[in-house]
């Protein structure tokens, strides 16, 4: 029979799977081979290089749809795009190995579905090869899609689909620019989940209406889904204008959001990109999306632009989630160990444990600018890699020979962990009956949610007999809140936030009222000494009054680059204090 002409039997729909080599058709037929709808047949990638592909003119023997599996790889979205241009009417739906980022790229790119490859059970991958064929036979048969969201009053993606390649033309005709503004609000799945969906509608017509009075009346607006916006700026010097444009919708985001029995401070994020020559709308709106991105991790609530430097760093990110994977299955990365360096009595108090990059990259080549965490936190690694530092930890266990109360071991843990179950991930280091009180569990604020199995995960923790910190408290936002909200015995405040507290009375006030909430829950609180002199001359006079008066320990730590490194003399803490659990 012929790859391309499957014969369908019993009235199912044929579906063609692509084949690379790799065991990708036999790991997608196993997914459907119950599947009472589909008829499949595998073919090799060769079979779809035509440009477009010549399917049968029969249409009860050609494919409805095609199913492919892909690996995070820098010319993966490329290669999907091509795909999609030579099925044309036939829905390609893609079985994705790789990071958010990679999979809403693979999305941008054209494919009508895309799903995570770890959620690719049978029914999800049967039920996505049917709503995508629907979709596509909706379009080419039924009305047009509706051209305004009945919530916001905005445009809806179709417009944008139809609207965005019509203004690139028009650009490259006129020699005019076109800029995209890809917009999400910031901690918007938080109001739908704790306040529910009738005031997360609120915030949503809000917000398009404040994007409304910051664009221009030649702009074009766009919901394309959730809590995500497009604005399309075109025109002479459209990239300077697009800047003012991004800038005049944060700051419009700056008062909050009133609802019958809320106050809402609902931020916005924004990536923006200008197209360039002959570029087409799947590529401009894919670098806005890569941009938006950049502004999420720089702390959101700001505009980042696009630029080539991007383009570099995610092919390093690719690059560095291979070389993870391959570093944690073959066992060659290295555990990272700094001190915690008592100043006021001149010893270790205790240890960082992070990993390292070891001897997993290549000879010859520079280790990757990220470190394996962060990586890890992107790609969906966490648990794996926590696993890993756990169990090397527990190999280290020699190293602190103080009494728990003095020696501290901390870990990094990714958030990712929490929602599984922390105490199996944290059995190699409770094996063996040791003492797990000198144990500190280290989640960083940025990385920390406020869903009901994040708290239940720190619960566990807890139960368990570990301390709890909240690692770079400051970095994002350091609200209060989490201190009560969440059973943790330590806070770790973020240096940038005290960088500047000899001129800033404000964070002086920030600094004391995190102590004094620290003193109510009985936690304790951790500060990395200053960059400047006269900082750290503040930092004292505060822990000073914080100390005396508050009776919270407010320590001051550093952390030397290695185990037996350089100790900074202008480091100075009192011995940590046994902690108070937090119910």
């Amino acid at each position: 029979m012929n790859p391309l002409r499957p014969d369908p039997r019993g009235g199912r729909l044929p579906v063609l799977l692509v084949d690379r080599g790799r065991g990708d058709a036999e790991f997608l037929a196993r997914r459907l081979r119950r599947s009472d709808r589909l008829e499949v047949a595998a073919v090799g990638p060769d079979a779809l290089r035509h440009s477009p592909v010549r399917w049968p003119a029969d249409p009860r023997t050609r494919p409805v749809a095609v199913v492919a599996r892909v690996r995070e790889h820098p010319t993966a979205v490329a290669s999907v795009a091509r795909t999609v241009h030579r099925l044309g009417a036939v829905p390609l739906v893609v079985v994705a190995d790789g990071g958010r980022e990679f999979i809403l790229a693979v999305l941008e790119a054209g494919a009508e579905e895309v799903l995570d490859a770890a959620c690719a059970t049978g029914t999800a991958l049967e039920r996505a090869v049917l709503s995508a064929v629907t979709r596509r036979v909706a379009d080419e048969r039924g009305p047009e899609r509706p051209a305004r969201d009945d919530l916001t009053g905005l445009d809806l993606r179709a417009r944008l689909d139809r609207e965005l390649p019509r203004r690139l033309v028009r650009a490259g005709r006129d020699g005019t620019e076109v800029a995209v503004l890809y917009c999400d609000l910031d901690r918007f799945k938080l109001v739908n989940d704790t306040l529910g969906h009738g005031v997360g509608d609120v915030v949503l017509v809000e917000a398009a209406a404040r994007l409304r009075s910051a664009v221009r009346s030649s702009d074009l607006v766009v919901r394309i889904g959730g809590d995500e916006f497009v604005v399309v700026v075109d025109g002479p010097d459209a990239g300077g204008v697009a800047d003012g444009v991004a800038d005049r919708i944060i700051t419009s985001f700056t008062p909050p959001v009133d609802t019958d029995d809320h106050c809402l401070s609902i931020g916005i994020s924004i990536g923006l990109a200008v197209a360039t020559a002959g570029e087409d709308a799947v590529s401009v709106l894919g670098r806005a999306d890569r941009a938006l991105y950049r502004a999420k991790r720089r702390g959101r609530g700001r505009v980042a632009r696009y630029d080539r430097d991007l383009e570099v760093t995610a092919a390093h990110i690719a690059t560095s989630t291979e070389l993870l994977r391959d570093g944690i299955d073959h066992d060659r990365l290295e555990l990272d160990v700094r001190e915690v360096v008592d100043r006021e009595v001149g010893r270790v108090v205790g240890h960082v444990y992070r990993a390292g990059w070891g001897t997993s990259a290549r000879p010859g080549d520079s280790p990757p600018a990220h470190q394996p965490l962060d990586v890890a936190v992107d790609c969906g690694m966490g648990p794996a890699l926590f696993h890993w530092t756990a169990g090397r930890v527990a190999i280290d266990r020699d190293r602190s020979r103080l009494s728990p109360a003095l020696m501290r071991r901390f870990v990094d843990l990714p958030a990712s962990v929490l929602a599984a179950s922390p105490g199996r991930a944290l059995e190699p280091i409770l094996s063996g009956g040791g003492d797990p009180s000198g144990l500190v569990a280290v989640i960083d604020e940025q990385h920390l949610g406020d869903s009901d199995s994040v708290r239940v995960g720190l619960l566990e923790l807890s139960r368990a007999g570990l301390r709890v910190c909240i690692g770079n408290f400051g970095s994002v936002h350091g609200s209060l809140v989490l201190m009560e909200r969440h059973p943790f015995d330590s806070v770790w405040v973020d240096r940038r936030s005290v960088d500047g507290l000899a001129s800033c009375p404000v964070r002086r006030a920030r600094l004391g009222a995190i102590a004094a909430m620290a003193t109510a829950l009985g936690q304790q609180v951790l500060v990395e000494a200053p960059f400047r002199a006269e900082d750290d001359r503040a930092l004292a006079d505060v822990g000073g009054v914080v100390v005396v008066e508050r009776s919270v320990d407010l320590n001051r730590v550093v952390l030397p680059d290695r185990v037996g490194g350089p100790v900074d003399s202008a480091v100075d803490c009192r011995a940590p204090e046994p902690l108070a659990t937090h119910p």
